[in-house]
């Protein structure tokens, strides 16, 4: 049998470990939007339009695209494959 302290400490490792997960990939994501979205209204070159998207539209395409990367290094490093 699994004691109460042990079974409180493995649901709790989880849920910390899993809210850390994401977190970290809302704020990578947050960063690289203000980050990109900045750069593109500063630029002469894009002040409205980059290719065919919007310069808001660009920012969070990187964001969601850097996001996506950061989960999968951070499994990738912590071995949960």
């Amino acid at each position: 049998m699994i004691g109460d302290k042990v079974l409180w400490a493995i649901l709790f490792g989880n849920i910390w470990m899993s809210g850390a997960h994401w977190v970290l990939g809302f704020f990578v994501g947050g960063l690289v939007y203000l980050l990109t979205l900045t750069m593109c209204l500063k630029s002469s070159c894009f002040q409205k339009n980059v290719g065919v998207f919007s310069t808001r539209q660009f920012s969070l395409l990187v964001a969601l695209l850097c996001a996506v990367v950061v989960h999968i290094l951070e499994d990738y490093i912590l071995d949960i494959f």
